[in-house]
C-alpha cells in the first residue's frame, strides 16, 4: 500500500520570500498587515500579497518649459533625487507589489511615484521662473536648484506620499537665441555707459549731459559772422529761433556770431 502525499489544497502554493536589505517588504492577507520590515524572511501563499517599497534614492528626470515674469519661454533640463521614508503611507498610495520568487516588481508602483514627484517640482519650478526676469535666468541654475528644493521639502503633497526630496539639479536653462543676443547687446550698452559716465554727483545719463562747449567750426566757415548782413540769412531757417544771448547760431555755417 502506498503512502498519499499530504494534501496543500488548503495553503496553496507555499513561496518562501526573502526580502532584500534595500527595500522595505510589508506582508498583506485579506487586505491585512500582517508583518513588515527590511530583509524579511517569510512564507508567501496565494492568499498573501507581498509589497516591496524601495529605501534607497531614486531620480526622476525633468524636460519641460516654463516662462519668466517677462513671458519669455525657458527650456528647463534637470533632475530631482528623491526617497521614500514611510513606506506605509507610499503603500498606500502606490502599488509595489512584488513577486515573491523573483523579487521583481509586477506592478507600475515605481513609476507612478516618480511621476508624482516629477510632476510637484515641475508645478513649483514654473511658479519659481514666474517670478524672475529672464535677464536673471542665465547662469543661475544652481540658484533656482536651491530654492525649488527648499519649497518642495515643505510640499505638504509630498508628505502625504511618504517622500522627502533629496535634491534638485537643474542641468540647463535655455532662451532663444534672439533674446540671448538681445541681452548681451543690452549688458554691453550698459557697461560702456557705467565706463563712460564721470565721476561726481552731477553726472547723469549720456541723454542728460549738458553742453558746455559749442561745436568745433570747421575750415570752410571759419571768421563768418551770423549777423543781418549776412547774405545767407534769408536761407536759415533756424536764425531767429536759434538766438542765444544775443547771437545766433547759424546752421549753415555751423558756428556762432561773434
Amino acid at each position: 500500500m502506498t503512502e498519499r502525499a499530504p494534501s496543500r489544497r488548503g495553503l496553496g502554493v507555499v513561496t518562501r520570500y526573502r526580502g532584500r536589505p534595500s527595500e522595505h517588504s510589508i506582508l498583506v492577507e485579506n487586505g491585512r498587515v500582517i508583518r513588515h520590515g527590511r530583509a524579511m524572511d517569510c512564507v508567501v501563499t496565494r492568499r498573501r500579497r507581498v509589497i516591496a517599497v524601495p529605501g534607497i534614492c531614486m531620480t526622476g528626470h525633468m524636460g519641460f518649459s516654463a516662462r519668466t515674469s517677462d513671458m519669455e519661454p525657458v527650456s528647463i533640463d534637470g533632475e530631482v533625487v528623491y526617497k521614500i521614508v514611510s513606506p506605509i503611507k507610499a503603500a498606500s498610495c502606490f502599488d509595489f507589489t512584488v513577486d515573491p520568487r523573483t523579487n521583481e516588481h509586477t506592478s507600475d508602483g515605481l513609476t507612478e511615484v516618480r511621476k508624482a514627484v516629477v510632476s510637484v517640482t515641475r508645478d513649483l519650478l514654473r511658479d519659481e521662473m514666474s517670478r524672475i526676469g529672464v535677464e536673471r535666468v542665465l547662469g543661475k541654475e544652481p540658484d533656482i536648484g536651491r530654492a525649488v528644493l527648499i519649497r518642495l521639502r515643505h510640499s505638504p503633497r509630498l508628505r502625504e506620499l511618504g517622500v522627502r526630496p533629496v535634491d534638485v539639479f537643474i542641468k540647463d536653462l535655455k532662451v532663444r537665441p534672439d533674446t540671448v543676443k538681445a541681452l548681451e547687446g543690452r549688458m554691453t550698452i550698459s557697461c560702456a555707459q557705467q565706463v563712460a559716465m564721470p565721476q561726481g554727483t552731477d553726472a547723469g545719463l549720456p541723454w542728460q549731459s549738458k553742453q558746455t562747449e559749442p561745436p568745433q567750426d570747421d575750415d570752410a566757415s571759419s571768421g563768418m559772422e551770423c549777423t543781418e548782413d549776412c547774405p545767407f540769412r534769408h536761407m536759415c531757417g533756424d536764425y531767429m529761433d536759434d538766438l542765444r544771448g544775443g547771437k545766433a547760431w547759424c546752421t549753415l555755417f555751423r558756428e556762432f556770431s561773434t
